[in-house]
């Protein structure tokens, strides 16, 4: 037996396997070059806030130990224009201007731009995130605004922090300034904006090489862990399919064969340990089952043969004519043999005639009673106790095969502690296989409901045993109700009319009655009743018996 592809073990194995092996290389091949994008862009923000921080360090410390002090000597000045004058040094917004000019040339930039009028920046226009920026920063003086974009075809990083009065020294040199946008200024104060701009395309570049690798790597496990998916699988399966083929040779009568895999420790060897257990089960339930075959055959043939001696008792008119017809011709021929030699001169030769003719008639009739005499040559008459519901079942076995191939349920409400009854075994067994025998016939052409043969057994008071075997077949013609048990009289095409009435016969040999009656619904009722055995019945019949004989 073929199993197929979708639905073997293999299948169920190997598929859920590679499945999350290739789903797993799709979420790799995409989470994983997006989270290391998202990395060097974090990574950028992070190194940037530091370079701010350290400028703004810078710048503060230029401011309160340099530009204050040179001020507060009077001998040099701080301005923007300080190239062209050897008595000035740079502003601190200027100086920051000139370190960023520097810095340009390693892939970053620093600006620092604002809103307010500030001597040669007047006319500056702050771009889209420039503006977002300080918007944001005159809010949030203490947090970082950035984003990441293409610019000039390289991908950036831009991170804008708030540029404050940090220092007493700044907020003096302000509010003191003629060209200061205004006169007010106050530590805290945002003065503007401090933007740091980082190239990351290098940091891509690692990136996606690292994602490739990674991608790689994943595909090359996910192609190792299907490989080792597969060999592991095809070692339970292949075993599995022996076993499978092995219990094959089994179904098909062979229970000689050596499971394979018997001698392995792991799961599969026990399985093989459990059919070789199983298949010696059988074995030994299949010589079981050839014994009771023979017992049940043995008994088949002991039931047709009492089934033709009580045919025979039933049949004693018909071969009571049998008889009578060579007995009258020897009467008759005797008669006129006696004419023949009373004459004054004897016929001997008419005479002879009919002697032999006596004769020829004598053994006519001499064979028809050797043929009864054959019948009733072993003890069939024999009585002893029988447990009823034991009989019934033997019966029932018997009968298995007639209702399989009628398809006919059985229900059975046997009463478990029924008296025993004195009967003889093969007779009573002939009556239940006639009366099952006779459900199943009635049965056999319904269609319309369920079929089924119901027995039961129970205590009949005072001093009995009942047993009412239904069926729900077509039931009985009213008109033949009175002459059923009659002999010879029969309702089946294919009948000789002598069952009942040989049943009817043997349970009142037994002391018992038999009786019919239409069911509840459907079907029939034959109804047994016999006396329960008691102490000593068994005994009187072996003296009646002996009377018989000497009779």
């Amino acid at each position: 037996m073929n199993v197929h592809v979708r639905h073997s073990l293999a299948w169920r194995v190997i598929v859920p396997i590679a499945l999350t092996v290739i789903a797993t290389i799709l979420a790799v091949g995409l989470l994983v070059p997006r989270t290391i994008a998202g990395n060097a862009t974090d990574q950028a923000v992070l190194v940037s806030r530091d370079v701010a921080t350290q400028f703004t360090t810078i710048r503060q410390y230029y401011t309160e130990n340099v530009v204050d002090k040179v001020i507060t000597g009077g001998t040099f000045k701080a301005s923007s224009d300080y190239k062209g004058d050897a008595k000035a040094i740079p502003l601190p917004v200027t100086m920051i201007h000139d370190l960023s000019a520097l810095l340009a040339k390693q892939d970053v930039v620093i600006s620092l731009y604002s809103k307010f009028p500030f001597p040669n920046r007047e006319d500056r226009v702050l771009d889209a995130f420039q503006q977002e920026a300080w918007d944001f920063l005159i809010k949030n003086p203490q947090e970082t605004y950035s984003r990441s974009e293409v610019r000039n075809g390289r991908h950036v990083v831009r991170v804008a922090v708030a540029d404050t009065m940090a220092v007493q020294a700044c907020v003096d040199c302000h509010n003191t300034t003629a060209e200061s946008p205004k006169k007010d200024w106050a530590l805290g104060d945002l003065r503007g904006v401090l933007e740091i701009v980082s190239v990351i395309d290098p940091q891509l570049v690692h990136g996606a090489t690292l994602s490739r690798s990674i991608i790689i790597g994943t595909i090359l496990i996910g192609l190792v862990l299907t490989g080792i998916a597969v060999v592991a699988t095809a070692s339970v399966t292949r075993p599995i399919k022996d076993l499978i083929n092995a219990m094959q040779e089994v179904a098909g009568g062979n229970f000689e064969i050596v499971f394979p895999g018997l001698g392995r420790r792991d799961e599969i060897g026990q399985l093989a340990v459990a059919f070789s257990h199983m298949v010696s089960e059988l074995a030994a339930a299949r010589e079981r089952e050839i014994l009771d075959q023979a017992r049940t055959a043995g008994m088949q043939a002991e039931l047709a043969r009492v089934a033709r001696l009580t045919t025979m008792g039933q049949m004693a008119a018909s071969i009571a004519h049998e008889i009578g017809q060579p007995l009258s011709a020897i009467v008759t021929n005797s008669n006129a043999g006696l004419r023949w030699l009373a004459r004054t001169t004897p016929d001997l030769d008419k005479a002879q005639a009919c002697l032999q003719r006596i004769a020829r008639d004598g053994h006519r009739a001499g064979d028809v009673i050797g043929s009864i005499r054959a019948i009733f040559r072993k003890g069939e008459h024999e009585k002893v106790p029988l447990n009823v519901n034991e009989l019934i079942w033997e019966v029932l076995r018997l009968v298995q095969a007639e209702l399989h191939d009628a398809r006919v349920s059985v229900r059975t409400e046997l009463f478990d502690e029924l008296p025993d009854v004195l009967a003889n075994r093969v007779q009573l067994q002939l009556v239940f296989r006639n009366l099952f025998m006779n459900a199943i016939d009635a049965m056999s052409t319904m269609t319309d409901r369920e079929r089924v043969l119901h027995v039961r057994s129970e205590i009949f008071e005072p001093s009995g045993v009942l047993v009412a075997v239904t069926d729900s077949g077509t039931g009985i013609d009213p008109k033949s109700k009175d002459r059923i048990f009659d002999a010879f009289f029969t309702t089946k095409s294919h009948g000789m009319g002598m069952g009942l009435s040989i049943c009817r016969s043997i349970v009142e040999a037994h002391d018992g009655h038999l009786s019919a009656s239409p069911a509840h619904l459907h079907g029939s009722v034959f109804e047994i009743v016999f006396p329960a055995a008691k102490l000593g019945d068994d005994e009187r019949e072996i003296q009646g018996m002996g009377k018989q004989d000497q009779g």
